[in-house]
This record gives C-alpha cells, structure tokens and sequence, in this order.
C-alpha cells in the first residue's frame, strides 16, 4: 500500500498520464503539472488510520520530507513511536485535520466508528488546499453520492481510489467518468504466498515464545 500511495502522489504531482499521452501523440510539452510540479517535500499529507499499515505510509512519506499529519481513535498519540506525525487528530477535530492537508490517505478499516466518516459535507474544509484523496482503506468511509459532491464542488481535486463501497464498481457509476478520478480494481495491496508464508512464521515464533502477536484480529474492534 506505500509503493502505491508513493506512485500515485508522484504520477499525480508531476502528471505522468498526460506524459504518456504526449508521447503517443510525439508531442514534446512542458506545460503546465509536467514542468511546473510539487515535489512530496512540499506537501501536508493526513493518514486517516495509525495503525501497522497507516504508520508504515506515514513513516515513508515523511522520510521523503512530507509533512504528515494522523488521525486515530486514541485520545493521545505515543511520540515517541511515531515521531514522524506532526500533528495528531481525533474525531473532534476532523475538520481541522481536513484543513491541513494536500492530500488524505484513508488507510481506515470499516466499523461502526469509520463508517460515513466522511459523509455530510465535512470534506469542503479541503477545498481552500484543493485536496487529493486517495482511498487504500475501505470504501464504506464515504457515500459515493458524498465524494461525487465534493468531487463536483471541487471541495476535493481529485481522487485516487481502490477501494468502494460496491465491488466491483459498477459500470454506471458516475465515478468511472469524471476525469479527477482514478481508479484501480482494490489491487493496492494484493496477497503474496510467500509474504502470508513470513508473516505466519514470524507469529509463530511469537506465539511459541509466548510474546505478543501485532496482527492479532480484535473482534470487539472489527479489525
């Protein structure tokens, strides 16, 4: 999920797509994004969930001098394992959150918590940034008929998104025709036999030793 969020902020920043079309076309073009781009050193990203997965995203794009801010459901965020987050939101100050950011990264499982998080408007506090909103998480954080609004509104400037709340998306959805949307088929992150097969290992050897195991499903949370 890094790699991607990684390869899609910079194909989005430095316009890669129409790159590609100018080199169809033998149209050699410096105009606009193409020349004339941010680098990730210049961007507040938000990473709406901490936890392994949230955490590694931020810890990369901030190595690479993005200001990254975190949104969590604890009360208070331990510094001193994640020094990289700048700033750290809960629930209550979801609108500033927004406001901070260039881009938000919803790396959020789907519970009763997360559910329409981002339902009722609350993402035109992104419209003075112009927002990008990229989606790894779950699609349920948002109704669709909402991220078209926004996307309509222009509360948010584009949308990179994975994830849905139906899969697979269906073919009249309006999402598939607006050109600030990018879409890919929930592939961010697929499974790998031999990464299941390390992961299995590592727990093991925690389990055996009676240590803590990190991945452990929580039930009562949902993830």
């Amino acid at each position: 999920m890094a790699e991607y969020v990684l390869s899609h902020i910079v194909n989005h920043e430095r316009d890669y797509l129409n790159v590609y079309k100018n080199q169809n076309a033998k149209f050699w073009n410096r105009d606009g994004k193409i020349g004339d781009y941010r680098v990730i050193s210049d961007l507040n990203i938000g990473i709406l969930g901490l936890g392994q997965i949230g955490s590694w995203i931020a810890e990369i794009l901030n190595k690479f001098g993005a200001r990254v801010f975190g949104f969590g459901r604890k009360s208070n965020l331990d510094k001193d394992d994640k020094s990289f987050v700048k700033g750290y939101y809960t629930k209550p100050t979801l609108k500033e959150f927004l406001q901070n950011c260039d881009y938000v990264i919803n790396v959020l499982p789907s519970t009763p918590e997360t559910k329409g998080l981002l339902n009722g408007g609350v993402l035109q506090n992104c419209k003075d940034r112009g927002t990008v909103f990229i989606n790894v998480g779950r699609g349920s954080i948002i109704a669709d008929a909402d991220l078209i609004e926004a996307l309509d509104k222009k509360w948010l400037s584009a949308a990179i998104l994975d994830v849905f709340n139906e899969e697979p998306l269906s073919e009249s959805s309006l999402l598939w025709s607006m050109p600030q949307v990018k879409i890919t088929p929930h592939v961010s992150a697929v499974s790998i036999a031999r990464h299941i097969a390390e992961q299995f290992m590592d727990n093991y050897k925690l389990y055996t030793n009676k240590k803590t195991i990190p991945t452990t499903l929580d039930l009562r949370k949902g993830y």
